[in-house]
């Protein structure tokens, strides 16, 4: 049976996770309710897909099996339709559950939520004679309802805790904005994940812990079996990849403290880069550098070394938006406005 599989992320950047989507579970991904947030997906195997997008994503925030869209015309509809809905065979009849609106009329939540709650304790104790439990602060399961032009949507939520950080999000669809062949040498200026976001796509490493702590795997309908025969194949390759990182000299020593994981990244220091034969180079500055002044030094240096590079064929740069608008470097082939913690970004493409 082909069901939808919604899959978030954070906003303006829907077009690098349909990217990653057709790479790892070989599907097209198309936009949801127009948020600039969602995608979703047909699948076959929701087992399956859950657990691909679990061990090789790192753009997708969280995803949630859909479970249908209804015209909302009163009030009374928010409790009738989700009675269509069968949720007996969806949540396991010793979990608690909680409803999460999602609307722009704030006072909307507490209505939503009160009437699409009623509608599942009432439906499930109606097949089941089991009356679930509600636990708003910390559910088993959860039930999101989103509520936009007056069409109420419901998907369960297959992830649990976000499966990516905003940080880890923002490295790997700077990478994928450089379209990076992975046969061809690749560095990231001032350190920020994308390096080693790299050296995890282009190996296939698969993310094992992240599957423990995800809600898909206790749920009634998901194939134990499959789970563990997936997660037990060797998908990991051996491909030879080139992957470097050019930092300034006193941040070294710091960031292989915070993530250990880029000791397994070529590091040099920052005035290398005028001699760098990498070939695509990417730099996320919002992740990195918090104070505007540090970025526009920053970003005013790494031009001036690019400016004096004649390797390099394509940059992928992510920073404040007022600090791009008084800086260039040759011409751009790429711009996309992001605002993140109210801080309003681009990031943008140049070719050489």
């Amino acid at each position: 049976m082909i069901q939808q599989i919604i899959i978030e992320t954070l906003p303006t950047l829907t077009d690098f996770t349909s990217v990653e989507i057709k790479r790892v579970l070989k599907k097209n991904a198309k936009n949801f309710l127009n948020t600039g947030t969602l995608l979703y997906i047909e699948s076959d195997n929701i087992t399956q897909d859950s657990v691909l997008l679990t061990l090789f994503s790192e753009t997708v925030k969280s995803f949630y099996l859909f479970l249908g869209s209804w015209d909302i015309e009163s009030e009374s509809d928010l409790y009738n339709k989700p009675l269509e809905v069968n949720w007996r065979d969806l949540i396991p009849q010793d979990a608690s559950f909680a409803v999460r609106p999602v609307v722009r009329e704030k006072n909307m939540l507490s209505t939503i939520g009160k009437q699409v709650g009623q509608a599942i304790i009432d439906s499930y104790y109606r097949d089941k004679n089991v009356r679930l439990k509600v636990n708003l602060s910390n559910p088993d399961i959860e039930i999101f309802a989103w509520m936009q032009d007056n069409k109420l949507t419901l998907g369960l939520n297959l992830c649990g805790d976000n499966l990516n950080t905003d940080k880890e999000i923002l490295a790997r669809s700077t990478l994928l904005a450089t379209n990076w062949d992975e046969e061809t040498s690749f560095g990231e200026i001032v350190y920020s994940g994308i390096s080693t976001s790299a050296l995890r796509l282009a190996t296939m490493d698969a993310n094992r812990t992240k599957l423990r702590s995800r809600k898909f795997i206790v749920l009634p309908f998901i194939d134990k079996e499959t789970i563990l025969e997936i997660a037990r194949r060797n998908w990991r390759t051996d491909k030879d990849v080139k992957i470097s990182c050019y930092e300034f000299k006193g941040r070294i020593n710091l960031i292989k403290q915070v993530d250990p994981e880029v000791r397994k990244i070529s590091i040099h220091e920052i005035d290398e880069l005028i001699e760098s034969k990498n070939a695509f180079l990417a730099s996320n500055l919002l992740s990195s550098i918090e104070k505007r002044n540090e970025q526009l030094y920053i970003v005013e240096k790494i031009f001036d070394l690019l400016g004096n590079n004649a390797d390099w064929r394509k940059f992928t740069i992510l920073a404040r938006e007022d600090i791009l608008e008084k800086t260039h470097l040759v011409s751009n082939v790429m711009e996309k406005s992001i605002i993140f913690k109210g801080i309003r970004a681009k990031m943008v493409t140049y070719m050489h």
